[in-house]
């Protein structure tokens, strides 16, 4: 039997409590990424489509390709496994933010945990 995992590049994670993850610098498939939130403030884990983790502020909605809801003290994983993954046509960064709003970026508050897989 086929292994399903061949060629799959090696799991990504960030070092030690991080608010951002740069997973690659080119275009790629995101297949599942999962964070854990290190404190006691909720957010939000993005998936942004680009190269560089961008500045805090208002995002470009065309480059936010995932967000999902990060609970205080919790985990969120965003997956697309069965299945072919998303793509992300300039590079794949997740970065978390205390924003109430999935749109606007803001950082320095909450910290955690990223794990990433992509191909």
């Amino acid at each position: 039997m086929a292994n399903p995992y061949y060629g799959l590049t090696p799991v990504v994670t960030s070092a030690g409590a991080a608010n951002s993850l740069v997973v690659c610098a080119a275009r790629a498939m995101a297949l599942d990424v999962y964070a854990t939130n290190f404190t006691a403030t909720a957010g939000f884990l993005i998936g942004y489509n680009a190269t560089t983790v961008p500045a805090d502020g208002a995002l470009d909605p065309t480059l936010v390709i995932d967000c999902a809801v990060l609970p205080a003290s919790g985990t969120v994983r965003i997956s697309d496994q069965p299945g072919p993954g998303t793509n992300y046509s300039t590079g794949i960064v997740y970065f978390l933010s205390s924003n109430p709003n999935g749109y606007t970026k803001t950082t320095g508050v909450i910290t955690g945990f990223i794990r990433a897989k992509y191909e």
